[in-house]
């Protein structure tokens, strides 16, 4: 159970911070994203209001200039005037680093109408201003800025993994120091309950003993015996509470150290089969039929005496309430890599809302306070599941229409 806490706390602490990593990120970079694209676009306004002097024809690898730069743009920004037919008319000393061919894909987008874009397989971003017989265009290489921006991205990813590792590590450390003070009371309560129940078998069986030759002694007034008989009755009911709650803390001390269970290979449908010719004679005294559809050579690995008492208690449940003349269906199946144990039975059909209680310990229907006549303590299924988890399976049930199913998977 605190296992289950501790990575509860560490799975929705670690998801809380990444999500506010994933929100500061993106601010972040949607941030860097909108700068990098000023600064484009402010170099452009730039280039299109920079003065061209120097002459320059389209075949030409490098230009003459006017020896000015662009101040403040931080990127190297082409400026060209262009006729109507797509000659370089002037430039600016940028032209010296861009290609003929950059550059007459350029002039063949503006020649088609467009008056600004970008093109990513160059790294090229531009604007144009058209006059009565010419064309101004201004280029800037995006290259330095989107390169700068993908380093940024990788970068605070990786910053962003690593921090969630490390939240998740210290989240786990945490968890164990902050649960530390209720794993000891759990387990100081554990060691109670196994303590007072070993203490109590002894005068238990002294009382019960007792009891036993008080029934059978010729002393004892024939109407006083109901009395003795009662209490007879009560301490045995008390002796399978207490062997029950011992059980359970066995199981709890089972699952604190699950990697310790004895883990044999055993014959599942040996098992199931064993168990139900068990049952046949006090199901017919119950006035119910046992069902079985069991395939042969079903195997898992675990303990053989709690997966025995496993099945023993699923077994024992459907039949005592089951109702009379009804029929209690086991059923066994497997594919080589995992077990299916099912039991069913027709009775009372369980409230939806009583459902997901059944495997509580002490837990039963407000119907069933007492043990009535069926006796029990509410602890036989909670030692159900308690087996079941020792063993890393899952159990659960279902009820509808006067039909109890509960299904085991190993």
């Amino acid at each position: 159970m605190l296992d289950q806490l501790r990575i509860k706390f560490v799975a929705i602490t670690t998801a809380l911070v990444a999500l506010i990593l994933m929100v500061v990120i993106a601010l972040s970079l949607t941030s860097a994203r909108t700068s990098f694209d000023s600064i484009a676009q402010r170099s452009l306004e730039r280039g299109l209001g920079s003065q061209i002097e120097a002459p320059s024809v389209i075949g030409a690898t490098a230009a003459q200039n006017d020896g000015s730069e662009l101040s403040g743009t931080h990127m190297i920004v082409v400026s060209v005037l262009i006729d109507r037919q797509g000659n370089v008319l002037r430039s600016n000393s940028g032209i010296a680093s861009m290609r003929d061919d950059e550059l007459r894909k350029v002039v063949n987008a503006v020649l088609a109408g467009d008056d600004e874009g970008y093109f990513p397989n160059n790294y090229l971003r531009w604007r144009s201003i058209s006059y009565d017989d010419s064309t101004r265009i201004a280029i800037v290489d995006t290259e330095d800025i989107e390169n700068a921006f993908q380093q940024q991205v990788l970068n605070t990813l990786g910053i962003a993994s690593v921090t969630i590792i490390l939240v998740g590590f210290a989240s786990w450390y945490l968890a164990r120091w902050a649960l530390s003070p209720t794993a000891k009371s759990l387990q100081q309560q554990q060691q109670l309950i196994a303590d007072l129940s070993h203490d109590l078998k002894t005068p238990l069986a002294v009382i019960l003993s007792n009891v036993h030759i008080l029934g059978k002694s010729p002393d004892v007034a024939q109407d006083a015996r109901k009395w003795v008989e009662s209490t007879e009755d009560e301490a045995r009911n008390m002796q399978g509470l207490i062997e029950q709650m011992l059980e359970i803390a066995r199981l709890d001390d089972a699952q604190a150290r699950a990697k310790d269970i004895i883990r044999e290979s055993i014959d599942m449908s040996e098992l199931v089969e064993g168990v139900v010719l068990h049952f046949e004679p006090l199901a017919f005294e119950r006035g119910v039929t046992i069902e079985e559809v069991i395939e042969e050579g079903i195997e898992t690995t675990g303990d053989p005496e709690l997966l025995e008492r496993l099945v023993t208690t699923l077994i024992d449940n459907a039949c005592k309430y089951a109702i009379k003349g009804s029929v209690v269906r086991v059923g066994l199946s497997g594919d080589g890599q995992s077990t299916l144990f099912a039991v069913s039975n027709e009775g009372d059909t369980i409230d939806p809302e009583d459902l997901p209680h059944i495997f509580d310990r002490f837990w039963r229907s407000d119907k069933a306070r007492t043990r009535g006549s069926h006796g029990g303590f509410g602890l036989g299924l909670a030692i159900a599941k308690g087996i079941v988890d020792a063993h890393g399976g899952t159990i659960m049930a279902s009820s509808e229409e006067g039909v109890t199913t509960f299904f085991v998977h190993l």
